[in-house]
């Protein structure tokens, strides 16, 4: 994992959409389901539950993410 793919996971997590964290990131949908796909392949873990609509669900608080995460977004 590295910094890029950090940033992704975060925004996905933040926005609960990987549609709307792409367009934050500036970067094609497909490329960032892509990336994370790759993430939870090489982790051997699901990171995101998705929706047919670009959700992804995810309670922010645990799990990958949640530690820290609170300060990250002004929470």
């Amino acid at each position: 994992m590295n910094i890029s793919d950090l940033k992704s996971v975060l925004a996905i997590a933040r926005y609960g959409s990987i549609n709307k964290a792409a367009k934050e990131l500036y970067i094609a949908q497909p490329n960032l389901s892509k990336s994370i796909q790759n993430l939870e392949k090489e982790y051997g873990i699901q990171i995101f539950e998705r929706s047919s609509r670009g959700g992804a669900a995810y309670d922010g608080r645990t799990g990958i993410c949640g530690a820290g995460t609170e300060n990250y977004w002004g929470n």
